[in-house]
């Protein structure tokens, strides 16, 4: 019996451990990340840790016919160079994503043999809405107000993720006194 995906469908964050200009077994040059898939986004910027994070790999072939898809992916990554050569970490002039945190995408496609397989890619933005009309705001503060002032409860603390692993707060060998 063959494998399924392990991931759902839809957004997850992940940290990216590594990445390699390549070329591809059909001569496609490529760009590749291994990512870790760390948890589903809360909307507040912060993640809920999967209990199992499991590492995936992007690839992005990179072709005329494929610019328009990878161009924006790299840019939503902050790649600021101006040739690919720039994503190859042997480059003098190497941008590196590793040990940044994306947003990342989880489809679901057939292999070959036609069983189900996880796709990943670098979420695209989210489409732009409309703001709420302010009269619509009053009528729901009208209507909600008194049970939220009844509640007392201070506004939960939002957790923001750390772009970068070297954000995080860790004990270090430089914390420990000698």
């Amino acid at each position: 019996m063959a494998n399924r995906p392990y991931y759902d469908v839809g957004l997850h964050v992940g940290l990216i451990v590594s990445q390699q200009l390549t070329e591809a077994k059909t001569g496609t040059a490529q760009f590749v990340m291994r990512v870790k898939i760390m948890g589903a986004p809360t909307g507040d910027g912060g993640y809920d840790p999967y209990t199992n994070q499991y590492e995936r790999t992007i690839y992005m072939a990179l072709t005329e016919k494929t610019i328009d898809f990878v161009a924006p992916q790299l840019q939503k990554l902050g790649f600021t160079g101006t040739s690919l050569g720039q994503l190859d970490p042997n480059s003098p002039n190497h941008q590196s994503f590793v040990n940044n945190y994306a947003d990342l995408w989880c489809s679901h496609k057939d292999d070959q043999q036609g069983n189900p397989r996880e796709s990943w890619g670098i979420s695209q933005d989210q489409p732009e809405r409309e703001p709420l009309d302010p009269k619509k705001l009053r009528q729901l503060d009208s209507l909600f107000g008194k049970a939220l002032r009844a509640t007392g409860k201070p506004a939960p603390v939002t957790v923001q993720r750390p772009s970068r692993v070297d954000d995080i707060n860790e004990i270090t060998d430089d914390d420990i006194p000698f």
